[in-house]
């Protein structure tokens, strides 16, 4: 249960927002999107990169914020190669 209430209140409303913020996106036009949820869930997931799981298994000390700006700009690179519009 435990699990459950930080899972609504951290990840789960996290994901929703970006959810919302890329189906705007596509609605206007700027990304080609088939599955919303899941493109909400990779995009957190690029972000995150092995950055957080190092922290999280303390491997390492906190992350510049350079290597934070590295690791942002190519998860959202990455992303929007995967998800921009393409013209007809």
């Amino acid at each position: 249960m435990l699990g459950e209430v930080f899972w609504r209140a951290g990840p789960e409303r996290e994901r929703v927002q970006i959810e919302g913020f890329l189906r705007r996106a596509a609605a206007a036009g700027a990304l080609t999107l088939t599955d919303p949820r899941r493109a909400a869930e990779q995009f957190v997931s690029l972000v995150r990169a092995d950055v957080q799981l190092r922290q999280l298994l303390r491997l390492q000390t906190e992350p510049s914020d350079r290597e934070i700006e590295i690791v942002v700009e190519g998860a959202v690179g990455t992303f929007i190669r995967a998800f921009q519009r393409r013209p007809d």
